[in-house]
């Protein structure tokens, strides 16, 4: 009998996932991807929704022909509860039993339970958020009745890169001077002394001196402690009205992983081997934003970023295959890999921890990330299926897959 996998979320590393195991069993194995939504996300992009860089639809990819065309089945369902002792993943229409089970079910925001944050704030988890936003804040700013305040909640990558798609926004909407004169204000809140928490020094100085340069307000050291409809309280005491907050302030596990009997780590994400799987069930992997990885090599939590999601999901598909077929499993070892940073169309800042280079070219390079991204996954079916016929195509994907893509 095949083994039945079953995964559980269909973003970068559960459709990776589902197409490695794919290519590496063929059709010994019966595999079902669970997904609430119809299409994948390109969600590196999709800070660029709000500018009207993009739109939703050009930065996705529609799952149910992708996955057909990969003979692997597709329910499009959210899921309600995992029964480990029973293998079943319980969904609102069904009841899916599963030998393997791999979670990439993603993250939700998290507010912090900040009052008033849920009601009054604008999440920025999806293109369809980011569209609204980017609506919001054109109808403001083309009201000249009152002074804009857009506050934006948050200064990692997502609130940083946002920042740089409001200014392009303004920019073209010919407001350049109304942020000048402080009619119209950009302000950006870090409860950290920093921006971009965790990443280097030079990083940190270079977006900040390039953010603030160009008109945008930086708040570090500021923990919003209430919101309310028209403005928000912070921990100081001080109160900044606002015409708009953009919460991305941080983000938690879904609410049903939490009822796991699985391992988690104190901050509620599931922990996991250097195999990728539960250390309470081998069958049970977890990959992706769900997991708080760390290593010997890596003590920090690994950035939750499209390569390591990709990475895991490569490895993960590696070890069910191996473990399915009686061989030993390998180790997850993350590679150190720059992080690109979109500071709007015309700065782009790219860094590791030895290298630092910025320039309008890091924006490009990102959009030929995302538009091969976007052109080997609508193609990679095919491509697997004509390969299938190919003397040695097994190890040749073995090889594929643990490079980057």
């Amino acid at each position: 009998m095949h083994p039945r996998i079953v995964i559980v979320g269909a973003g970068f590393a559960g459709l990776e996932t589902a197409l490695s195991l794919k290519s590496l069993m063929k059709r010994a194995a019966d595999i079902t991807v669970i997904d609430r939504n119809d299409h994948q996300s390109f969600l590196p992009s999709i800070h660029e929704v709000i500018s009207g860089k993009v739109r939703p639809d050009q930065i996705e990819i529609a799952l149910p022909p992708l996955l057909d065309a990969a003979r692997i089945a597709f329910v499009q369902d959210e899921v309600h509860e995992i029964d480990t002792s029973r293998r079943k993943v319980h969904t609102a229409l069904a009841a899916l039993p599963f030998d393997y089970l791999v979670i990439a079910c993603g993250a939700a925001v998290r507010f912090y339970g900040v009052p008033g944050a849920r009601e009054f704030a604008y999440a920025f988890r999806t293109p369809e958020q980011a569209d609204r936003i980017g609506s919001e804040v054109r109808a403001l700013i083309e009201d000249p009745r009152r002074p804009v305040r857009i506050l934006i909640a948050g200064g990692g990558l997502e609130g940083i890169e946002i920042a740089g798609e409001l200014l392009d926004l303004v920019s073209e909407a010919g407001q350049a001077e109304a942020l000048e004169s402080r009619a119209l204000s950009i302000e950006l809140i870090e409860a950290a002394a920093r921006l971009l928490p965790g990443c280097s020094e030079r990083v940190q100085d270079f977006v900040e001196e390039y953010l603030a340069g160009r008109g945008v307000q930086l708040l570090k050291g500021s923990a919003i402690t209430e919101v309310r409809k028209d403005a928000l309280l912070l921990a100081s005491g001080e109160t900044r009205e606002m015409s708009m907050l953009i919460w991305t302030g941080g983000i938690q596990p879904p609410e049903w992983i939490r009822n796991l009997s699985l391992a988690r780590h104190p901050d509620g994400w599931l922990q996991v081997t250097d195999r990728l799987h539960s250390p309470d069930d081998d069958h049970i992997y977890a990959i992706g934003d769900v997991i708080s990885f760390t290593s010997p090599e890596h003590p920090q939590t690994l950035p939750r970023e499209a390569h390591y999601a990709l990475d895991q999901a490569r490895v993960s598909a590696l070890n069910i295959c191996y473990d399915a077929r009686g061989y030993r499993k390998i180790g997850y070892h993350p590679p150190t890999k720059p992080q690109a940073i979109s500071l709007g169309k015309a700065m782009g800042v790219l860094a590791s921890d030895t290298f630092f280079s910025n320039g309008p070219w890091v924006v490009r390079l990102k959009k030929l990330v995302e538009k091969r991204h976007m052109l080997m996954y609508r193609a990679r079916p095919y491509l697997s299926t004509l390969t299938d016929a190919v003397p040695g195509a097994e190890f040749r994907h073995l090889l594929r897959l643990l490079m980057p893509i």
